[in-house]
C-alpha cells in the first residue's frame, strides 16, 4: 500500500523522457522506488497501524524496518531508544546473515559483531569520543584528544604513536610520526594551506585567488631557499572550472560547456600535443569520446542509464545484452565473443563465462563466498583455488593448481611477518620494511624507499618534492626516469633511451605514445568507470583486442575479434603475473596498476606497488586517512579488495546502486567514527574516485591530499 505516488522523469540515452516512480506514505517517507528498467526497491518502517507497515498517521518514525531490493532484503532491529542493534541480510527464506551492535548507556557503540561473529569493541570517553578500539584479533588502537576535540595522538596496535598539534582555529600545524619525524603546516587568514615543510626540510608554498582556488604551487629544495626549483600555475574560468596548468615543462588546457561538463583536454608534452574530447546527451551522459587520432567511440545507454552499446568505428559494436539489477549479465563483443556473469543475491559475481563465436569456452570462473563476503573458493579452467583468512580478514593461505601454496602471517599493525618461503620479515616503528630473506631496504625521512639491496646488487630510487618516484638506478646505471602532471598522473617514462608518453581521460589511462607523439597503443573503458578499472579493449594500429577480466577487474586473458587468446596470465595472491600467452603486450594488472618491466613495480596512480612484498614503496599520500599502516596493499586482502588510486581500498568495484561503504578494522575513519575532530580533511574512497574523473576535481583531490 502507498499513500502518495509522485512521478519523476529522467533523460534516456537519446534524450527520451523516462519515468522513475517514487512512492511515499502519509508521513512523507519513501516506500518504493522503481528505476527505468523496472527494478523496484521497497521500504517498510518500524511503526505499524492497522496492519499497514508503510503508512501511519501517528507515532511516525524514519527508522526503516525492512528494505527489499531486487535480489535480497535487509531487515533492521532497534532497541527501545531507537538505536539500531541488528542489521540482517536476507538472501533466501533459509539463508540470512546479521551484524549486531551494542551500545553503552550514553548511546555510543560498544561492540559490533559481524556476519562471521567477529567482534570489534569500542570505548568512548565522557564526551562520546572514541578513545579505544579492540579489533577481532585483540589488537588495540588508542586515541587522545585536546580540550577542543582535536585528535592529538593515535597509537596503533603495535604501540607506535603518531601525534598532532593544532592552532587556535583547530588546524593541524604539526604531525610527528612514531620515529620522531615531523611535518609542519601554515595557513592564511581564511584557512587555506600556504606552506608545508616536510621531514626532509623541503618546502612547498601555495597561492590562492580571492575565491580560494589554488593558483600556484612553488617547490623549494630547503625551507630557507627563496628560489623555487619548480613552479606550477593553475588558471580557472569565471564559473570556477580549471582551464589549465603549467609546470614549466608540461602544460594542459581544458574546455567546458555551459553546464560545466568537460568538453576537451589538450596536453602539451613539450614537443607535441594530444587532445581528446567528449560530447554529451541532454541528460549529461557521455555520448562519445574522440581520441587524438580522430577515432570516435559512441555510447548508448539503457532506460536506467547503464551502458548499452559502444560503437567502434570500422570494427563493430560492443553490446550489453542483459543486466541483473544494475550489474551487467551478458556482453557481446565485436566478432561474436560473449561474456556472461551470474550473481549471488548480494550481487557478488558467482560465475564468469567467456565463449568464442563458436561457443567454445575460453574462460570459466566460479566463486564461493564466506558470510562476510570474502572469497573462499575460486574455480577456473586450471582447477580449484582456495583462500583462508585471519580474524581481520587478512589473507593467510592461498592454494592454487598452478603455483605453490602461499601462506602469510601478520603483526597487529598489518605488516607481513612470515610467508611460505620467508620467516624473517622485519620492520621499524614507522612500519617500514627493513629486510626479509637477505633483501634489505633503506628509506628517506619521508618514508620513501631509497635503496633496495639483494643478490642482484643495489637498486636506488629518487623522488621529487611531492614524493613521486622520478628515477631508478641499478648498481649505479640508469634504469628509468619518470615525469608527472600536478595531479600525480604519470605522463612519461624513459628506459634504455626510449621515452613513452601517457594520456588519460576521465576513466584512466587511454593512450601510450612515442617520443614524437605517434600512437603506440590505446585503451578503452565503459564511460564513467572507476579509475583505470575493468578495461574493455586495447587498440594497436588498426587491430582491437578485448580484455577478459576477473571479479576485481584484473585482466586474465585477452582475445581478438575471432575469439583467439592473444594474452593470458596467472597471478599469485598479491598480483605478480606469470604471463603464459604473450602474442601482444599487456601491462595492465590489478585495477589501476601498470606493470613496469624495468623495475618489476606496478605504477598505481599516486604511488608504486611491489607485488613481491604486497606493499607500496612509499607511504600513503593521504596519511592515516587511508589506514593506520601506510604501506600494505588493500588491508592484505588482495583477493577481495582493490586500490585503483593507490590511496585507500574498496571491497566491491561494481556494486549496484552506487559504491558499498566497507568497514575497515584498521581504518582511521572507522576509528574516528565515535567523535572527535579528524586531523586530516575527510577523504574517502568514494570521493577519491569521483575526484579522479575531472581535472578541476583532480586539483581538489590534490589539495585534499596536501591539506591535513
Amino acid at each position: 500500500m502507498h499513500c502518495e505516488v509522485p512521478q519523476a522523469t529522467k533523460q534516456g540515452a537519446k534524450g527520451a523522457r523516462l519515468p522513475i516512480t517514487y512512492e511515499y506514505d502519509l508521513d512523507g517517507r519513501p516506500t518504493r522506488t522503481v528505476d527505468g528498467n523496472g527494478n523496484a526497491t521497497t521500504t517498510e518502517y518500524a511503526d505499524t497501524t492497522s496492519g499497514c507497515t508503510t503508512c501511519s498517521t501517528t507515532g511516525a518514525t524514519d527508522q526503516p524496518s525492512k528494505t527489499v531490493y531486487p535480489t535480497f532484503s535487509k531487515e533492521y532491529t532497534y532497541d527501545n531508544r531507537g538505536r539500531r542493534i541488528e542489521e540482517k541480510d536476507v538472501l533466501t527464506a533459509s539463508e540470512s546473515y546479521s551484524t549486531v551492535i551494542t551500545h553503552d548507556l550514553a548511546g555510543n557503540i560498544l561492540t559490533q559483531t559481524d556476519k562471521e561473529n567477529r567482534k570489534t569493541s569500542y570505548t568512548s570517553d565522557e564526551l562520546g569520543r572514541r578513545v579505544r578500539m579492540t579489533d577481532p584479533a585483540t589488537g588495540v588502537t588508542e586515541n587522545d584528544y585536546d580540550g577542543r576535540n582535536n585528535l592529538t595522538s593515535l597509537k596503533d596496535p603495535k604501540g607506535n604513536t603518531t601525534t598532532f598539534e593544532y592552532d587556535r582555529n583547530n588546524r593541524v600545524t604539526k604531525e610527528t610520526r612514531p620515529m620522531g619525524q615531523t611535518t609542519t603546516y601554515q595557513y592564511n587568514g581564511v584557512g587555506n594551506l600556504i606552506r608545508k615543510i616536510d621531514v626532509k626540510n623541503q618546502k612547498i608554498e601555495y597561492e590562492y585567488d580571492d575565491a580560494g582556488r589554488m593558483t600556484g604551487a612553488k617547490y623549494f629544495a630547503t625551507s630557507t631557499d627563496t628560489t623555487p626549483v619548480k613552479t606550477v600555475t593553475f588558471t580557472y574560468s569565471n564559473a570556477g572550472n580549471l582551464t589549465g596548468y603549467n609546470d614549466g615543462t608540461i602544460s594542459a588546457t581544458y574546455t567546458y560547456d555551459d553546464a560545466g561538463r568537460k568538453l576537451s583536454e589538450t596536453v602539451n608534452y613539450g614537443t607535441f600535443t594530444l587532445t581528446y574530447s567528449y560530447a554529451y546527451y541532454k541528460n549529461g551522459q557521455k555520448k562519445s569520446l574522440t581520441m587524438p587520432d580522430g577515432t570516435v567511440y559512441e555510447y548508448t545507454y539503457d532506460a536506467n542509464n547503464q551502458p548499452s552499446t559502444i560503437s567502434i568505428p570500422g570494427i563493430g559494436v560492443m553490446t550489453w545484452n542483459q543486466y541483473t539489477w544494475n550489474m551487467p549479465a551478458a556482453i557481446t563483443l565485436p566478432g561474436g565473443t560473449t561474456r556472461q556473469i551470474a550473481y549471488s543475491p548480494l550481487m557478488q559475481p558467482k560465475t564468469i563465462a567467456v565463449k568464442d563465436p563458436a561457443q567454445n569456452t575460453l574462460m570459466q570462473y566460479g566463486y564461493t563466498y564466506s558470510p562476510a563476503g570474502n572469497i573462499t573458493k575460486k574455480t577456473t579452467e586450471q582447477g580449484e583455488h582456495a583462500y583462508q583468512y585471519d580474524p581481520l580478514y587478512r589473507l593467510t593461505n592461498a592454494t592454487s593448481p598452478v603455483i605453490a601454496t602461499e601462506t602469510f602471517t601478520y603483526d597487529p599493525a598489518g605488516n607481513r611477518l612470515t610467508s611460505a618461503d620467508v620467516s624473517n620479515w622485519n620492520y621499524n616503528n614507522n612500519n617500514e620494511l627493513t629486510s626479509y630473506n637477505g633483501v634489505t631496504y633503506e628509506y628517506d625521512a619521508n618514508g620513501n624507499t631509497t635503496k633496495k639491496t639483494d643478490a642482484t646488487g643495489v637498486a636506488a630510487f629518487t623522488y621529487d618534492i611531492d614524493n613521486r618516484l622520478i628515477g631508478v638506478t641499478q648498481n649505479g646505471s640508469a634504469v628509468a626516469a619518470y615525469c608527472y602532471d600536478p595531479f600525480g598522473r604519470r605522463l612519461s617514462k624513459e628506459t634504455s633511451g626510449t621515452r613513452t608518453h601517457y594520456l588519460y581521460t576521465d576513466e584512466g589511462l587511454v593512450g601510450e605514445y612515442n617520443a614524437a607523439g605517434a600512437e603506440i597503443k590505446t585503451y578503452g573503458y565503459a564511460p564513467n568507470t572507476a579509475w583505470s578499472t575493468n578495461p574493455l579493449l586495447q587498440k594497436v594500429g588498426t587491430s582491437y583486442y578485448y580484455y577478459q577480466n576477473d571479479h576485481l577487474g584484473t585482466p586474465q586473458k585477452m582475445t581478438d575479434s575471432s575469439g583467439a587468446i592473444v594474452w593470458a596470465a596467472t597471478y599469485d595472491a598479491f598480483g605478480k603475473a606469470m604471463v603464459t600467452v604473450n602474442a601482444i603486450e599487456n601491462n595492465l594488472r590489478f585495477p589501476g596498476q601498470y606493470y613496469d618491466q624495468e623495475t618489476g613495480l606496478h605504477y598505481n596512480r599516486h604511488r608504486y606497488y611491489d607485488p613481491k612484498t604486497g606493499r607500496y614503496v612509499t607511504p600513503d599520500p593521504i596519511g592515516l586517512e587511508g589506514g593506520i599502516n601506510l604501506y600494505p596493499y588493500s588491508l592484505n586482502s588482495p583477493v577481495n579488495r582493490i586500490d585503483s588510486l593507490g590511496l585507500c581500498d574498496r571491497k566491491c568495484p561494481y556494486c549496484p546502486g552506487g559504491k558499498w561503504k566497507s568497514f575497515s578494522f584498521l581504518s582511521i575513519s572507522a576509528f574516528w567514527g565515535g567523535g572527535g575532530t579528524v586531523a586530516r580533511t575527510t577523504y574517502t574512497c568514494e570521493s577519491n574516485e569521483k575526484n579522479a574523473l575531472q581535472p578541476h576535481s583532480a586539483l581538489e583531490e590534490e589539495l585534499s591530499r596536501r591539506r591535513v
